[in-house]
């Protein structure tokens, strides 16, 4: 059995952001979907699959399953450059918009100062086989 592409080597501050892009948080803050598994990222996925077989010339799943998780991580990162992309996200708050001006920040939904988005567009992908 196969696991499900995981993006390792990020740090646990990294990895706790994460959870508010799928859950959002309890102060109200919106989910932001940048990590949904649709049509598109499943085109993405397929076409990463389909040149890594023709490069290769023979089947081999974890380096084709290695080579759809990559693109799954290329696409949720250029989701959040974006600000969604592909997928809807919810307005920012008049608040949020003006606290990101007067730190500096870009007022894309989901990218702060970008340090997790660039974490994210550096982590490694890891796909393996479980026994």
């Amino acid at each position: 059995m196969l696991t499900s592409p995981a993006l390792q080597s990020l740090s646990d501050e990294v990895s706790a952001r994460l959870a508010f892009f799928t859950e959002g948080t309890s102060r109200g803050t919106p989910a932001r979907p940048v990590m949904t598994y649709n049509e598109v990222a499943r085109e993405r996925v397929e076409t990463a699959m389909r040149q890594s077989f023709a490069t290769q010339g023979r089947v081999n799943v974890l380096v084709q399953l290695q080579a759809g998780a990559q693109a799954f991580r290329e696409l949720i990162v250029e989701r959040l450059n974006a600000g969604g992309g592909d997928v809807r996200v919810d307005a920012l708050a008049p608040s949020t918009v003006r606290q990101k001006a007067r730190k500096g920040w870009p007022s894309t939904p989901g990218v702060a100062s970008g340090a997790m988005r660039d974490a994210l567009a550096g982590a490694q992908v890891v796909v393996r086989k479980v026994r």
